[in-house]
């Protein structure tokens, strides 16, 4: 009754700017902030919808978070520790509620192949766990490339950020820290995901180059040199048969839109970490040559030091010839 009152419809048409950034009016928004906490889910309240309204240029959208330093013997730097001060992810339970892996900052050091690269990513509510796919090479620095794959994505160890049954793979419920909105992320064009869920949905053609999640990282240092965090956005559709707007259709994934944050490291950043490798690299070698020719030199300089010292001291204890000797013996 109340989606006919405010003449709700399922889709609306609005411009780019007022859907992402700047917010529209609606009166279903103006009747919850009348509305006590307790029936929005703790959501708080907001004079205008937007994806990203009063989000833009925020210094608080990812929340407070908590990161070590890395003094400390045996730990990394920028590690999280806490989010919005707590130790753990309240959203889940078991091994998803643990807060692991970075922040995005720093890397582990000396990566391999078989490395696994724990990221917490707070859009997502998580950490996400990304494995080696690739080695390649940027202005002469080689890298890791370390990305979310379908393994990694269908995962049994992810079934804890279900909150329930888990009816797609490739498919991240943030439904929890998103005051219960049907929200689910997924990689853009369900990337990795469910077949089903691109058969619903025309226009859909996941590129694992267009369309990947992953991380570029010099793996002898941890220094990431490209990066791109790519997910996307769906709102989870289901029948119900006591709201009249929704009667028909159908069980799925309805996509709203997908994001990319790219970052690449600049030439001269390139430049010096690729000194700072060479130091990494051939430093101890380097020091061990010198130190090895300067233990030569300085053995020679002495051997060289003592002889006419030697030749010396012996000739002043030389016996002095007699004038008879000097006579049997000419010379």
């Amino acid at each position: 009754m109340g989606l006919a009152m405010f003449n709700q419809k399922i889709a609306i048409s609005k411009l780019a700017r007022e859907l992402l950034f700047e917010g529209y009016d609606d009166q279903l928004l103006n009747l919850a902030k009348s509305l006590p906490s307790s029936t929005t889910g703790g959501a708080p309240p907001v004079d205008k919808f937007g994806w990203f309204y009063e989000r833009n240029n925020s210094l608080d959208t990812d929340g407070y978070m908590e990161v070590t330093t890395g003094r400390a013997a045996g730990t990394l730097p920028g590690q999280i520790m806490r989010w919005n001060y707590e130790d753990h992810i309240p959203y889940y339970e078991g091994d998803c509620a643990q807060l692991t892996g970075s922040a995005g900052e720093f890397m582990p050091r000396n990566l391999t192949e078989d490395s696994v690269l724990p990221m917490f990513v707070p859009d997502l509510c998580r950490t996400v766990y990304m494995e080696y796919v690739d080695t390649g090479d940027q202005d002469g620095l080689t890298y890791n490339k370390y990305a979310l794959t379908q393994r990694t994505s269908t995962s049994p160890s992810n079934t804890c950020f279900c909150n329930g049954e888990c009816a797609w793979s490739g498919v991240m419920n943030v439904s929890a820290c998103r005051f219960g909105s049907p929200a689910f992320m997924t990689l853009p064009h369900f990337l990795h995901g469910d077949p089903q869920l691109r058969e619903m949905v025309t226009g859909m053609q996941p590129d694992p180059d267009a369309h990947s999640f992953y991380f570029a990282v010099e793996p002898k240092l941890g220094v990431p040199l490209d990066v791109a965090a790519r997910f996307q956005l769906n709102i989870y559709l289901e029948p119900s048969e006591n709201v009249g707007l929704y009667e028909d259709v159908p069980r799925m994934l309805f996509p709203i839109f997908w994001v990319e944050q790219r970052v690449r490291v600049e030439d001269d950043v390139i430049a010096e970490l690729r000194l700072v490798r060479a130091i990494f690299d051939w430093g101890g070698t380097v020091c061990a040559c010198a130190a090895l020719v300067f233990a030569i030199l300085v053995t020679i300089a002495t051997c060289w030091a003592r002889k006419p010292h030697q030749i010396k001291k012996e000739s002043m204890f030389e016996k002095p010839k007699d004038e008879a000797e000097l006579k049997l013996n000419p010379i």
